[in-house]
């Protein structure tokens, strides 16, 4: 047997003394590197082979570690990990509730009655005060925004026998710009009512021109024109008021 080592080693020496100079350095380095390897690899303690891993599959029979050591200081509470005492509720201490009184209901007696607002002293023209009615009171404000005619003189009576005017040549109505017509009242007394309703309604009256009026409350403003003759009222070259006989006075409201 240690003939034959030697002899696979003298063959060994032959193959390699066969070699290139440079495949002879490869050989020697590699094997060089290899026992090198070997050497280091004792002396670091490392077992030549390595050792089957360990079968992770828990013992059935053990029972598992609680995840949550008990800890101290929280005790008491239900459900809570720990022992010791109960700890006291936090009501301890504290005054017992007690009863608020009743309270009195709201009556009419004692208050005094809301005074109609006062004309606004800019009024002229056909919006000249008249005497004032005791018996009508403020309306709610319109809501924020730019408001509709409609919500503007919301809580509005439309004096005189004013009544909403439909154009027909719109597919849509404006509800920015409404017109009115009636044949019961002269122009004078239909300035003068519409323009005591939009003071009762909390608005400061201005007139621009006799037949014109600007109406503001808070951040609404309401424009009102007047047509003492609404069958001759025009806009350009189309008639206001078609429907107007004679007589009739036309009014437009918009905002």
């Amino acid at each position: 047997m240690h003939a034959r080592t030697r002899r696979k080693w003298h063959d060994g020496a032959m193959v390699v003394s066969a070699l290139p100079v440079v495949g002879s350095i490869v050989v020697w380095a590699i094997a060089l590197g290899g026992l090198g390897i070997f050497i280091w690899r004792r002396i670091q303690g490392v077992p030549l082979r390595s050792k089957p891993p360990s079968d992770p599959t828990p013992d059935p029979s053990a029972a598992p570690p609680f995840p949550f050591p008990g800890a101290p200081g929280v005790t008491g509470l239900p459900g809570s990990i720990g022992t010791g005492p109960a700890t006291p509720p936090m009501t301890a201490g504290l005054p017992p509730a007690t009863a608020l009184p009743p309270v009195p209901p709201v009556t009419a007696e004692g208050l005094e009655p809301v005074a109609p607002p006062e004309p606004s002293a800019t009024r002229g023209g056909f919006f000249a005060a008249g005497p004032a009615d005791p018996a009508r009171s403020p309306a709610p404000p319109p809501s924020a925004g730019r408001p509709t005619v409609a919500e503007a003189v919301q809580g509005i009576v439309m004096p005189c026998g004013l009544s909403p005017v439909v154009d027909a040549t719109q597919a849509l109505p404006n509800p920015f710009r409404v017109s009115f017509l009636t044949n019961l009242a002269p122009a004078a007394e239909v300035g003068r009512a519409l323009a005591d309703e939009l003071e009762r309604l909390g608005y400061t009256l201005a007139t621009t021109t006799p037949t014109e009026l600007l109406a503001r409350r808070d951040a609404t403003e309401l424009r009102v024109v007047l047509f003492p003759t609404a069958a001759a009222a025009k806009r350009g070259l189309d008639q206001l008021f078609p429907a107007a006989g004679p007589g009739s006075v036309g009014l437009e409201l918009s905002t």
